[in-house]
């Protein structure tokens, strides 16, 4: 199978099942499997849009088939790819946003043509940094994998110290659990560094004691506290923190919060309603209503089809690579 061949037939199949056992038994009968890797997937880079999902999808099965059947990588091809991964790289400073999965493709790469010594290993760790958010792991299939595969996985243990000197305790509980190093780094202790954090920033903001001040400290500690709870959950830490005195503090802030919402909403009919009486005019109040809410349904229709994008694209490539990563 040549390069169009194989485009044409990843093109046709990359939603199904089978296409990764098809190119990992087509790749060793080419005449130069890494070669015919290389070309097909410049091939898709230069066609494609980086969020499509073809392009990434395609990118992670054909560099996880080839790590799979150990093909020689000559010295010339390699220099190849060192050029094609700097350009590729180079293309994620000119987007605003560079999509998660396109950034996993390209670590992927690097991984099959061994690629990783040629970058630096702390601009490495920032890419797969991205997959590690404060409360989980964004494709936990891969946790683990990434930093195998690319040679970073002796750089955890001081990852999580620089990120507990940063107070950046949460992300530092999400690498500790996800390398089950917890008898390194006992988490507990950097939950209640957290919420000594938080409670360090709530002071300051209200210092100047105005309501803005208190609301925009009620928000930040309303937000970071759900956070915190979503990481006890999602690494099942309760059994050394038990999130209990956390859900009522948040019910607290909630219902504070709720009721200071409702005080303002009807200050602001009763400016409305004196304001519509000195002028003669009638007030819209229901029709506005109802337009806010369908602008907020419109938003949030919006919001929800790209999540489910982003999801349907992670699924289509953990499918195609959890196989090839079980097996490197």
């Amino acid at each position: 199978m040549d390069t169009i061949g194989m485009r044409s037939y990843i093109t046709k199949h990359y939603k199904g099942t089978d296409m990764v056992k098809k190119i990992f038994g087509s790749l060793p009968s080419a005449p130069d499997p890494a070669k015919l890797v290389l070309d097909v997937i410049q091939s898709f880079y230069e066609l494609l849009e980086p969020e499509n999902d073809l392009r990434q999808v395609s990118c992670v099965a054909l560099s996880g088939a080839l790590m799979k059947i150990k093909a020689n990588v000559t010295p010339q091809l390699k220099d190849d790819a060192i050029k094609f991964s700097i350009m590729w790289r180079g293309s994620f400073t000119k987007q605003s946003y560079t999509h998660p999965t396109e950034i996993f493709s390209f670590l992927h790469f690097l991984a099959s043509y061994k690629l990783a010594k040629s970058f630096d290993a702390d601009e490495l760790l920032s890419l797969v940094g991205i997959f590690y958010t404060e409360s989980e792991v964004c494709m936990p299939e891969h946790d683990s994998y990434l930093f195998r595969i690319l040679g970073l996985k002796k750089k955890i243990p001081g990852l999580i110290r620089s990120l507990i000197l940063r107070e950046e305790q949460l992300r530092a509980v999400v690498y500790i659990c996800a390398f089950k190093m917890e008898d390194v780094f006992p988490p507990v202790p950097l939950l209640r560094a957290r919420l000594e954090c938080i409670q360090k920033r709530v002071q300051e903001m209200v210092k100047n004691g105005s309501d803005t001040a208190q609301n925009d400290a009620a928000n930040m500690e309303l937000s970071a506290l759900k956070v915190v709870l979503k990481c006890i959950s999602n690494f099942k830490l309760e059994s050394g923190f038990s999130p209990a005195p956390l859900e009522l503090r948040i019910k607290q802030l909630e219902k504070e919060m709720e009721g200071k919402t409702n005080a303002e909403s009807l200050l602001t009919v009763g400016k409305n309603l004196s304001n519509s009486e000195k002028k003669g005019v009638d007030l819209p109040g229901i029709d506005q209503t109802y337009t806010a809410i369908g602008k907020q349904h419109t938003l949030m229709e919006s919001q929800n089809q790209k999540r489910l994008k982003l999801e349907a694209c992670q699924r289509s490539i953990s499918k195609n690579s959890l196989t090839l990563s079980d097996t490197n």
